[in-house]
């Protein structure tokens, strides 16, 4: 391929691997020789040639739920910018998945995991790797997290809600075993307790079918 497009081997090298431009005459040649050779990168042989990996995991619970989607789709804008790329597994919120998925990954020499854990998630630290909980913090995951501050948003919703004159409100969660779950219900409560509305908790469950199911016998109650 180097020889096709004019170039050395570490210069073709440099071009696919992102060190150097793609979009310059030399970066052309090299993507075009590569395009005509049907050439493609043996990322597991890449990996073990480099000290470092520049494959990223990622496990979430569901890839059809719209926030694990869109965070997905973040992380891989985010790892493309950064010259990283993205394998990611879902697990259904079922730990035992989970602990299978984060294994076969590992298979594949990752530079660091990003997890969202299921509910009922394990310590995930002395994996040997960088990991990061995202979202679902607060577990005895022994990681570093990232998330949000689940306890003063849910009860900044809750006056607003008030302050729009609503006086019961209806709070639909999926399991307050999840962390960051019980942390929303608590600031919610306390908001509600404190700006005199009622608050009515649905446990809805972890899926589309156990929610609708719940909203059903709510209504129908």
């Amino acid at each position: 391929m180097a020889r096709r497009a004019g170039v050395s081997t570490g210069c073709a090298s440099n071009v696919l691997n992102r060190r150097r431009p793609q979009d310059d005459e030399i970066g052309r040649r090299v993507l075009a020789a590569a395009e005509a050779l049907g050439y493609r990168a043996d990322a597991m042989a890449a990996n073990l040639r480099r000290a470092t990996s520049r494959l990223v995991g990622v496990v979430l619970p569901d890839f059809q739920n719209p926030f694990f989607g869109a965070l997905l789709s973040a992380l891989e804008r985010e790892a493309a910018r950064t010259g990283h790329r993205i394998t990611a597994a879902s697990t259904h919120d079922d730990p035992e998945a989970e602990r299978r998925e984060i294994l076969a990954l590992m298979d594949w020499r990752l530079a660091g995991l990003i997890v969202v854990p299921a509910a009922s998630s394990q310590a995930l630290d002395g994996l040997g790797l960088p990991v990061v909980v995202a979202d679902r913090t607060g577990g005895p995951h022994g990681t570093d997290e990232v998330g949000a501050d689940g306890r003063a948003a849910a009860a900044a919703v809750i006056r607003r809600l008030a302050d729009l004159g609503h006086d019961r409100v209806l709070l639909a969660f999926s399991d307050d075993s999840a962390p960051n779950i019980a942390e929303r219900l608590n600031g919610a409560e306390a908001s509600a307790q404190a700006a005199g509305v009622a608050l009515e908790p649905l446990r809805c469950g972890w899926s589309v079918e156990s929610a609708d199911h719940a909203f059903a016998a709510h209504l129908e109650g």
